[in-house]
């Protein structure tokens, strides 16, 4: 079952801007809000399936950014019922490197910098509830 819900925040470096809560958005409504925070300076867009199964279905998309470096994550289940965070992989980024985004480290493999592959990740998760795993892994 699938009741999406989206909410977040973001910075333009002098003060933070919370995004309205909006259940079932659409995704025209998800692009526009991607397009809002495209170029601000950092920031978290959450979007959950608030009725996904406990330990089967994925739950929730996660974007952190900051300055132009994208880091999204999808909660989810492996076939066992423990808890898997998938990922993109950059195959441009050093792997033994870290990128901060948002005063956390991150290895550089699954930070982006494609915005484009971030819309794609929000619209098919709204759309079916789950990301595919040759975007997310």
């Amino acid at each position: 079952m699938k009741m999406m819900e989206m909410g977040g925040y973001y910075s333009d470096g002098f003060s933070r801007r919370y995004i309205p809560v909006v259940r079932e958005p659409k995704n025209i409504e998800i692009l526009m809000v991607l397009d809002l925070i495209k170029d601000k300076k950092k920031g978290v867009l959450e979007l959950e399936n608030i009725l996904a199964e406990d330990e089967c279905e994925p739950q929730k998309l996660t974007l952190h950014f900051e300055n132009s470096n994208y880091l999204i994550m999808l909660l989810d289940y492996d076939e066992h019922g423990y808890i898997e965070i998938r990922t993109p992989y950059n195959p441009n980024a050093s792997q033994d490197r870290f990128q901060n985004i948002l005063d956390e480290p991150y290895g550089a493999t699954t930070v982006l910098q494609d915005f484009e592959i971030v819309k794609k990740c929000f619209i098919e998760f709204n759309d079916t509830g789950n990301v595919s795993k040759d975007v997310l892994n």
